[in-house]
């Protein structure tokens, strides 16, 4: 094993050997491009025995964490409980180890999923291969996007024992559950310094809220075209990023997509191949199999878990020095966006 890697991913290489019984030579270590801040992930090239690999390491963030608490084992049971008898594409996951010990923090490891991504920062509205595609081809792009998404809200949960992404520690259904998490990750984010938008954004959706319930879906949590793999046909090879998965309602996933929407087509205009939001509300209920409802209500409650999320991530831009702080946590393209829905 080369020494110019450093002690971490020399024992990453060795633990890799103790797995397969083989000889195992690192050859390259990079991060992904755009890659989050949720994780800490490194793509490793690396030859196995006689065979060359790229795997995905994948750890959690030193520093600021953007959750108070990483559950990598519960990740990890979603993928795989998602790799068995199901229409979703996730990539394998090669192992997983609770243990601190192997490599000094827990950790798994993932194939790497071959396909392009579009651009996260910035968006893939403003530049980048989406952008490039003529708009015959980003319409195809943007139903594949959909289909895949209601094919994660046909999950037969319960068949696939997903029952622990309940959360009945924050109540019995799930818009008191999520009421109960994000008023707890929003008061930790805040860390007694409220955002005003967020606040009033939050008291409007728990006096609004929905009075009927569509039966619990698997809810992928981080809905967005940037969590996807996609092939040279625009047919979704991968859906990334479980970790805000949960039990809820389908239109959690379709309502903070179009927040997310609506935040970037603050600077830029929507892609001319992308549908208007009547249209795309349409086409996923196609794909779902059923009427979606309360829209407007699931569009403010994304923007306010964006907004609970970006508080803290204002606090660890300020730490990296790339925000001030103290200015940007309230006035940031989230918040704005929330103004504007508020009136």
């Amino acid at each position: 094993m080369s020494a110019d890697f450093d002690p971490q991913i020399k024992k990453f290489g060795e633990w890799v050997a103790q797995q397969t019984d083989e000889a195992v030579e690192i050859k390259r270590v990079s991060a992904p491009e755009g890659g989050g801040l949720s994780h800490r992930t490194l793509i490793i090239d690396l030859r196995i025995g006689n065979t060359d690999e790229r795997l995905v390491l994948r750890m959690a963030p030193t520093g600021l964490p953007l959750f108070p608490k990483y559950d990598f084992a519960q990740q990890v049971k979603l993928l795989r409980a998602l790799r068995v008898d199901s229409t979703v594409p996730v990539v394998p996951v090669r192992y997983y180890e609770p243990s601190p010990e192997p490599i000094g923090e827990e950790f798994y490891v993932m194939n790497f999923a071959l396909g392009q991504i579009p651009p996260d920062n910035p968006g893939y509205q403003f530049d980048g291969w989406v952008k490039d595609l003529e708009p015959t081809k980003q319409n195809e792009l943007l139903n594949s996007s959909l289909e895949t998404m209601a094919r994660i809200h046909r999950v037969d949960w319960p068949a696939r024992d997903m029952s622990f992404l309940d959360r009945p520690k924050y109540g019995d259904n799930s818009l008191d559950q999520e009421f109960g998490f994000w008023r707890d990750y929003l008061d930790w984010a805040c860390d007694g310094n409220p955002v005003p938008a967020i606040e009033d954004a939050f008291v409007k959706c728990q006096q609004t809220r929905p009075t009927e319930l569509a039966d619990p879906a698997l809810v992928w949590g981080d809905a967005r075209w940037g969590n996807m793999v996609y092939n040279q046909q625009l047919g979704v090879q991968a859906v990334l990023d479980w970790e805000m998965a949960v039990l809820g309602p389908a239109e959690l996933d379709l309502g903070w997509y179009f927040f997310l929407e609506r935040t970037a087509l603050q600077y830029s205009e929507q892609l001319p191949g992308f549908s208007d939001r009547e249209t795309t509300i349409k086409t996923y209920e196609g794909y779902l199999g059923r009427s979606v409802s309360d829209i407007e209500w699931y569009e403010l409650w994304g923007g306010v878990r964006a907004g609970c999320i970006q508080i803290r991530l204002s606090r660890i831009l300020g730490e990296l020095g790339v925000v001030d702080d103290a200015n940007y946590r309230g006035r940031n393209p989230v918040t704005r966006a929330l103004r504007a829905i508020l009136g």
